[in-house]
């Protein structure tokens, strides 16, 4: 995951993980924050979907573009933002808040926000190999 580590980092990226980082929106645990469900089976879950993702890499290969199991739970993105006044006076936030809410409608996409990481991962990853 070094290339998406060096994503977060780079002070020139426009993704949703650099800026948060960059910005420090999130203070602590930038990638564990978006990507792990918090309880007892949440932890669990992450850690096989970790060696899930380890043997893709070392047998499969990197993909051209990640994408992710199922729906991702809203929930991570409105514990912080939802509360906040800059959020709430977006217009499709409550015109959509009961699907936001139940992640029917996802925060990323073509009419909402940019991509959490590079579209292009697999330069990236070819990229971090050679170095």
């Amino acid at each position: 995951m070094n290339s998406h580590v060096d994503d977060m980092k780079d002070p020139d990226s426009e993704s949703i993980a650099s800026l948060h980082y960059k910005y420090r929106w999130i203070s602590d645990d930038q990638c564990y924050t978006c990507h792990s469900d918090y309880g007892l089976y949440g932890a669990v879950g992450a850690k096989f979907a970790g060696v899930r993702h380890i043997l893709n890499y070392y047998v499969v290969g990197y993909p051209n573009k990640l994408e992710i199991r199922g729906t991702y739970n809203n929930e991570r993105c409105l514990f912080c933002h939802a509360p906040v006044e800059s959020y709430q006076e977006i217009e499709e936030h409550q015109e959509y808040a009961a699907e936001i809410k139940s992640s029917k409608q996802s925060c990323f996409g073509a009419d909402c926000h940019v991509s959490p990481h590079p579209d292009d991962t697999k330069e990236i990853a070819n990229n971090w190999r050679t170095k």
